[in-house]
């Protein structure tokens, strides 16, 4: 199958079998720039590495409709993750709806702020290593 949703199709009987958790926890995700929540994802020992990437695109798609502001380049990824995975918990009417905004705000400037701090700490180290005498040999 010669399809651009081919990993869709194969990540979506899993995903069709989830079912809601109602303590699942929401986070934000980097690559998305969007919320996810803990239970739209098969368990860990269940997943192939990387299979998860085909659904960035849906959760920055439904994050822009919680934001109010539709990513329409990401649509068809979230129409077509509809067609085949309907009962996925990522679909829940609840979880793009407008009230989780001030959630996104937070997550996303917590994340850039932990990116910051990180990014800080690194460039201190390599300074301390270029400065130090090992360095200059």
């Amino acid at each position: 199958m010669s399809d651009e949703f081919q990993e869709l199709h194969d990540i979506a009987p899993k995903l069709n079998q989830l079912t809601a958790d109602p303590d699942a926890r929401v986070y934000f995700e980097w690559m998305s720039g969007g919320l996810v929540w803990s239970d739209e994802l098969p368990p860990i020992k269940e997943r192939v590495p990387g299979e998860s990437q085909c659904l960035r695109g849906i959760w920055r798609y439904r994050s822009s409709l919680i934001m109010g502001n539709p990513a329409e380049k990401c649509r068809p990824w979230w129409e077509k993750a509809q067609e085949l995975f309907p009962n996925w918990p990522g679909f829940l009417p609840e979880r793009r709806s407008e009230s989780w905004r001030h959630v996104f705000v937070e997550k996303e400037a917590k994340a850039l702020a932990d990116w910051e701090a990180l990014d800080a700490k690194f460039e201190q180290q390599r300074a301390a290593r270029a400065d130090s005498p090992a360095a200059a040999s």
